[in-house]
């Protein structure tokens, strides 16, 4: 009776394991087309794992010179997610030169959100859940209780 419960225990420890969280996808894997790029994932609400429908996911260029040590990204593309916060972006990238270096990310952005970026190597198709952090509010009264007058005033 006792080898019961045991089988009955490690099996249900297997199917435990066995369940993989979104946030532990695979993050890179090799294209047969090297000059394409691939970057899927969702849009997750930090703490509660929540799909965040209709996020705008911006894919972003960097071009600069080797000895300049990095540039600015701007915006070549948007990307909406869908319904259930998922995302799907391919894209031709140029190559780096001996001369420019062009690195790409992606930036999601949400009302309400802190927004999050993720950079990626080009060539590769990624697998990347964007965590955002929703902003926190304090709501703060104060009343004076004993004014001195009427041009008794607290400034912030």
């Amino acid at each position: 009776m006792n080898t019961k419960y045991f089988f009955i225990l490690i099996l249900g420890l297997l199917l435990i394991k066995c369940d993989k969280p979104m946030t532990e996808l695979p993050a890179k894997y090799k294209l047969g087309n090297s000059s394409l790029t691939r970057i899927e994932g969702q849009v997750l609400e930090y703490g509660t794992n929540k799909p965040l429908s209709y996020a705008k996911v911006i894919l972003r260029e960097s071009i600069y010179e080797p000895w300049s040590g990095g540039g600015n990204y701007i915006p070549i593309d948007t990307f909406i997610a869908d319904s259930e916060g998922k995302y799907l972006i391919e894209f031709k990238h140029f190559p780096s030169t001996s001369t420019h270096f062009i690195d790409y990310d992606i930036y999601c952005e949400e009302f309400w959100y802190f927004s999050n970026s993720y950079g990626m190597q080009t060539g590769y198709g990624h697998r990347y859940n964007l965590v955002l952090d929703p902003y926190g509010w304090i709501d703060v009264k104060i009343k004076n209780k004993t004014p001195f007058n009427d041009e008794d005033y607290l400034f912030t």
